[in-house]
């Protein structure tokens, strides 16, 4: 992936649950198209594909594996463009806790892929999930508080993190829709680590179909 195709969302982005959002540092590379099947777009096949569901059978989760190591490879793009800078990257909790049948840890393997490809990343999945949710894509409503919620700091991982110093935080997901779940997340690691500085890394944004007519 070329470097210029990472862009910071600014005041043309509309993200309802993530006020003043061009002051908090969120950054994206693609467009996934909403309500599009996987034929159009190589992005919307990309997201679909990693989205696929633990029980979803043989066939797409390799395709999941596929687009787990691709979207590992062009976040770690952004992450090469700032060697200066040492990141921990925190990856945004799935829909579902770990108890159940369906979590999906895709963002913890992405997060993982890029520490091992990139230097000055750690991985620090220091969120968890709380409470069982319906998935975005499926339609259910978002709020910035209801993902604050649902998510809670580990405190093995608060530990570990008191160990280092001079990191940026980097909020990783693969979808930016409405800013709920980084506002959500932000919240809680800007009251953990007051003192750093939180960016949020996503593969892509989600955008309607333009009109046309």
């Amino acid at each position: 992936m070329s470097a210029s195709r990472w862009r910071k969302a600014d005041e043309s982005v509309a993200l309802a649950h993530c006020p003043d959002h061009e002051k908090k540092d969120i950054f994206y590379a693609r467009i996934y198209t909403i309500g599009q099947g996987y034929m159009y777009s190589t992005t919307n096949n990309d997201i679909i594909n990693l989205k696929h569901t633990p029980d979803s059978g043989s066939g797409p989760l390799r395709y999941k594996k596929r687009a787990i190591r691709k979207c590992a490879q062009e976040l770690a793009g952004f992450f090469g463009l700032n060697l200066s800078t040492q990141f921990a990257a925190v990856p945004i909790p799935p829909s579902k806790t770990r108890a159940h049948p369906l979590y999906d840890d895709r963002l913890e393997q992405v997060v993982n892929k890029v520490a091992q490809i990139c230097a000055n990343v750690i991985a620090y999945p220091v969120l968890e999930g709380i409470m069982d949710l319906e998935p975005y894509h499926s339609g259910a409503e978002r709020s910035a508080q209801g993902c604050f919620d649902a998510m809670q700091v580990v405190d093995t991982q608060r530990r570990l993190y008191a160990q280092s110093t001079g990191r940026t935080i980097a909020v990783v997901d693969d979808v930016l829709t409405s800013g709920a779940h980084y506002e959500g997340a932000r919240w809680h690691l800007q009251r953990e680590f007051p003192q750093d500085r939180i960016i949020g890394v996503f593969w892509t944004k989600a955008e309607p179909l333009e009109d046309d007519s």
